[in-house]
């Protein structure tokens, strides 16, 4: 996303690609993936990790963390690859290099043949301040739940949302998942993951991804900023 807050929600943020081989995959293509970014990277692992997303490949081959922050990491799986930023997020064009470095590399190391799918993901979380015990969501957001029937509670303790929208003449499709958590206590947790998705790969060559980057995350922007209500901006831009 464009805008830094000074109090960002954004806990992590993905990108991941999948690629058509026709060439078999082995540990020898992820090492020479890894080699030619051992300058950057310097601790590779296996298994899980830290990150905030629970969707990663349980098939990967290799991790590995930066070596000046170890905040960003790559994750290489069979003709995949995933860049993750933890917080604090170092704004898009960093984050962009970061991911196009890793790119390359890979294109050079397992010269796939296509793009079968692209993926940038924001994983958003806060906690808003409550008042008498209650958070008045339309305070905050441009998106709400509305209870109208009289037989129906005036409040609830968890919720989720999720919302599907096509973009660029239907080449991508934004997935948004907006949830309360019930045992984060008086002062709730909200969450909100910006999940924007390549629908139609036969539209992008390989050569086309930072292009696509550059339009998934304006596209996300909008929609980010289009969610939020000036009362939510001031807690964003408020520094601890």
């Amino acid at each position: 996303m464009h805008h830094q807050y000074a109090n960002s929600p954004l806990i992590e943020t993905v990108f991941e690609v999948r690629f058509r081989s026709d060439v078999g995959w082995d540990d020898a293509t992820a090492n020479a993936t890894y080699e030619l970014l051992s300058s950057e990277f310097s601790r590779q692992i296996t298994g899980s990790a830290r990150f905030v997303a629970e969707d990663y490949d349980a098939n990967a081959i290799l991790q590995f963390w930066r070596e000046s922050d170890e905040d960003g990491a790559v994750i290489l799986s069979p003709n995949a690859l995933s860049v993750t930023h933890l917080q604090p997020y170092p704004g898009w064009e960093q984050f962009k290099g970061l991911v196009m470095r890793v790119y390359d590399a890979y294109l050079q190391a397992a010269q796939p043949q296509g793009i079968l799918g692209i993926g940038l993901r924001y994983i958003n979380q806060l906690r808003l301040p409550a008042v008498d015990g209650y958070v008045n969501l339309s305070s905050y957001f441009n998106i709400g739940i509305v209870l109208s029937g009289k037989q129906l509670p005036e409040a609830f303790e968890s919720f989720m949302v999720e919302l599907r929208s096509r973009h660029r003449n239907n080449r991508d499709v934004l997935a948004l998942t907006w949830r309360g958590d019930p045992e984060s206590g008086p002062s709730p947790t909200i969450k909100f993951d910006l999940d924007y998705r390549l629908l139609r790969p036969e539209t992008i060559s390989m050569a086309d991804v930072g292009t696509w980057l550059d339009e998934a995350n304006g596209e996300v922007h909008t929609v980010f900023e289009g969610l939020i209500r000036n009362e939510l901006r001031a807690l964003f831009d408020k520094k601890e």
